[in-house]
């Protein structure tokens, strides 16, 4: 038996309920970004699933992330190696609520081989983060990857990865493909304190035109300072 079509024809939990409800054997090929996955069946019982470097249930999420994908079930071939066991339906709405969540956040971290470097003094962040991210936020070195924090600190990729998306949303974090050399405090402070703030309170006053005998003095400029940035933004 061969069965082809599309995701969004047959929805990945709607085939999946269907290969196991026919009790066949064989696999279920999802072709999409990447490579393509392997879900492989044994007279209806899912027992393996491949999905480019990953196998099991991290597959699934996987796969459940997969957007315009194709399928083709071909029957009678199995592998020896097995990676899913347990209910199989608790792994479905496991792998679907997962799956959401990494779609949320792959616009910030499309791969967890990113390293994070920390742009704001380490004190600042400390106290701009709740306390449940202090730990991530240790162990951000400008050398390690996420894939690397996540596995030192025993937490869920997806955990680690939703809180460097915050990190990254409040301006204390960029996302780099290669490891760099942290900044010192100094560095970090002298960053801070620049920008167009800083430029738009420091701006000199315009002196009165030389030469002109009893010009006319300019008035104060009393905007305040968020109207001066405004005009500076305008202008």
């Amino acid at each position: 038996m061969k069965l082809e079509g599309t995701l969004q024809t047959f929805p990945l939990r709607e085939l999946i309920e269907m290969v196991v409800y026919s009790s066949v054997t064989g696999v279920l090929n999802i072709f999409g970004e990447g490579t393509p996955g392997h879900l492989y069946f044994r007279d209806g019982v899912l027992y393996h699933i491949e999905h480019n470097s990953t196998k099991g249930f991290d597959a699934m999420v996987g796969l459940f992330e997969l957007r315009g994908a194709t399928f083709a079930f071909v029957s009678d071939l199995s592998v020896e190696e097995e990676s899913l066991r347990g209910e199989l339906t608790h792994h479905l709405q496991n792998a679907e609520r997962i799956a959401v969540r990494w779609r949320q956040v792959r616009a910030y971290v499309p791969t967890l081989d990113l390293v994070p470097l920390l742009i704001v003094a380490r004190e600042t962040a400390l106290s701009r983060v709740g306390v449940s991210h202090h730990e991530v936020l240790a162990a951000i070195d400008g050398q390690t990857s996420l894939r690397q924090i996540a596995a030192s600190m025993g937490w869920a990729e997806i955990d680690t990865a939703e809180a460097i998306v915050q990190m990254t949303v409040d301006g204390m974090i960029e996302l780099r493909s290669q490891p760099t050399a942290p900044a010192t405090e100094a560095e970090l402070s002298a960053h801070n304190g620049s920008g167009i703030f800083k430029r738009a309170l420091a701006r000199p006053q315009v002196a009165s035109p030389r030469g002109v005998e009893n010009a006319p003095s300019r008035p104060a400029d009393t905007r305040t300072p968020e109207e001066l940035i405004l005009d500076l933004l305008r202008g």
